[in-house]
């Protein structure tokens, strides 16, 4: 190990040094685990006299001696017993934080990880030895210029996977960690290969903790990244289906193309197994959709955008590019009742605004038609702001009577899904949702 020269035994306080140089240890004058002063001093109570001591010398400001003296202790006095692990780790903690106020080097970095390569090697399954071993580890990867920290990437990697599977309760900021590692050097092979070795030694439930992180990279352009990503989520949802189907239905409506391809592929593997759990969520996800954004809450904030656009900007085409979308749904026709009582009351206004627009498109672009479409659209905007207004509750038998006609869905209530408990269903949906008024 690079702790520099090994040192000879500790010099203990008279009161214990003398039970030492007796004996060769703590308590060792006294014949081992013989009686002493109504008590006995065993093996462990030595080991935890001598480390009890270095501790104090430490605390004290000897940190330089501290450390050469816990070397020494590790690597003889406590070898091979419960102390080992306990006492590499602390070491390594201690070479640490010698010098941290100077930038960290893959010499101190080297140093630490071979005391904390001793703990777990003393304790496999402590999982304060593998979590110290790959924060130091992830400590170097973000300290380190690029080309010296490419050699703790791996290590950090292994190290954080060894972690989460021994300390679930605490694997939430472990998760977060590997991603930060996964996402930003994945493109490299042997990363692959250590987060795909290392994803089939967790339990699959504990990415349900960082669902959003892992469905955000979907579609991510490095291939090694995108391939893992999707091969975990693939998995994950055959364990969990329950868990994913919510956002991987949203995602599958996404409008970028390669994010959306990448949720379907995944959804059609869970059809295979879950086919009426893909059909229902498709259906609550869209409704609810529908419900949320009624179609006055979506002109209204289009027009307000196309306004923007057309009398600050100047920006012409991208205010009919930002209507045109709500047109082409407008001539679609309605699909609720909601939607129909909206173009009975707005329809023929919006239907000739977008007339005027269109002369202006392909006619010779008259100002004069621009002007006479926003008299239309200026009337609607003030129609719809005076009923969003008033608007306290809608109706599901108006806005979607889909979903109050939806019964005992195997889909869970959205937000309730937890690995290790019932799973709590979709019985039916009440038949008014009432609207949360907002901060303007």
């Amino acid at each position: 190990l690079p702790v520099g020269t090994l040192p000879g035994p500790p010099r203990l306080p008279p009161s214990i040094d003398g039970l030492s140089r007796a004996g060769g240890g703590l308590g060792g004058g006294l014949g081992g685990d013989r009686a002493y002063a109504g008590g006995t001093v065993d093996g462990a109570q030595r080991h935890a006299g001598t480390y009890g001591y270095l501790k104090q010398m430490w605390a004290d400001g000897s940190r330089e001696e501290a450390i050469a003296r816990l070397a020494t202790f590790a690597r003889y006095e406590a070898a091979g017993t419960a102390f080992a692990a306990k006492a590499w780790r602390r070491l390594g903690g201690w070479q640490r934080a010698v010098g941290e106020d100077q930038p960290f080097s893959v010499e101190r970095a080297a140093t630490v990880l071979a005391s904390l390569g001793n703990a777990t090697d003393a304790s496999p399954h402590s999982y304060k030895a593998w979590h110290a071993w790959a924060m130091v580890s992830f400590e170097a990867v973000q300290q380190l210029p690029p080309s010296d920290a490419a050699e703790f990437v791996v290590p950090a990697v292994r190290g954080f996977f060894r972690s989460i599977a021994l300390g679930r309760e605490a694997a939430l900021q472990d998760l977060l960690r590997l991603l930060t590692l996964w996402f930003t050097h994945g493109h490299r092979a042997d990363v692959e290969a250590a987060v795909q070795a290392g994803c089939d030694d967790i339990s699959a439930d504990l990415w349900l903790l960082v669902t959003p992180q892992i469905i955000a990279r979907i579609h991510a352009p490095n291939p090694f990244v995108r391939r893992s990503v999707n091969r975990l989520l693939a998995e994950v949802a055959r364990t969990h289906p329950q868990g994913l189907i919510y956002p991987l239905t949203v995602a599958s409506k996404s409008l970028l193309l390669p994010r959306r391809t990448a949720a379907l592929r995944v959804l059609t593997e869970v059809r295979k197994a879950n086919d009426t759990l893909v059909e229902q969520a498709a259906l609550v996800s869209t409704e609810l959709i529908r419900c949320s954004i009624l179609w006055h809450e979506v002109w209204h904030a289009a027009l307000e955008e196309a306004s923007r656009l057309y009398f600050q900007a100047s920006d012409v085409d991208g205010m009919l590019a930002a209507l045109a979308p709500l047109h082409a749904q407008i001539s679609r026709g309605p699909v609720t009742t909601e939607e129909n009582d909206f173009l009975r009351t707005y329809g023929a206004e919006l239907r000739a605004a977008h007339e005027h627009c269109e002369r202006y498109r392909l006619g010779g672009r008259s100002r004069q038609e621009l002007q006479s479409a926003w008299e239309l659209y200026s009337t609607v905007f003030g129609w719809l702001t005076k009923q969003i207004g008033r608007m306290t509750s809608i109706e599901l038998a108006h806005a979607s009577p889909r979903l109050l006609q939806a019964r005992d869905l195997e889909l869970a209530v959205p937000g309730t899904y937890e690995a290790t408990a019932p799973v709590v269903r979709i019985g039916s949906l009440a038949r008014a949702v009432f609207v949360v008024g907002s901060q303007p």
